[in-house]
């Protein structure tokens, strides 16, 4: 159900928010639309087999203002629907965010592996 699936993709990212001046009940409390995070981490939740990509964008859209920087972690795994990653971009563009692969050369060579790739997403 992609309702459920957005409704949790939301509240993970209240739960799991570091913010000094809010309680988590306070951010609760507060209209989503109103209050945009500076940075938004995101590991191992593009799974098409598990989850829909559509309510991820959608939230990390909602929690982004215009100087918001979140961070994916993405492993590569085999879809045969369709390729997760384009269709994340695309469901990203159609939000006006625009995703960036880092390159390998820019990650950890201790910290990093080949079938994990950081994206850094934005608004544009």
């Amino acid at each position: 159900d992609k309702d459920k699936q957005y409704s949790l993709s939301k509240g993970n990212i209240l739960e799991s928010s570091s913010k000094t001046t809010k309680s988590g009940e306070e951010l609760k409390a507060m209209s989503l639309s109103q209050h945009h995070f500076d940075i938004i981490l995101v590991s191992d939740c593009v799974l098409p087999k598990l989850y829909p990509i559509g309510p991820l964008v959608d939230a990390i859209d909602e929690l982004s203002g215009p100087n918001t920087l979140s961070l994916l972690s993405y492993e590569q795994r085999y879809y045969p629907e369709f390729d997760p990653k384009e269709e994340f971009c695309r469901l990203a563009t159609l939000r006006n965010l625009v995703v960036r692969t880092v390159p390998q050369d820019e990650l950890d060579p201790i910290y990093s592996a080949e079938d994990i790739e950081i994206w850094e997403v934005r608004r544009t």
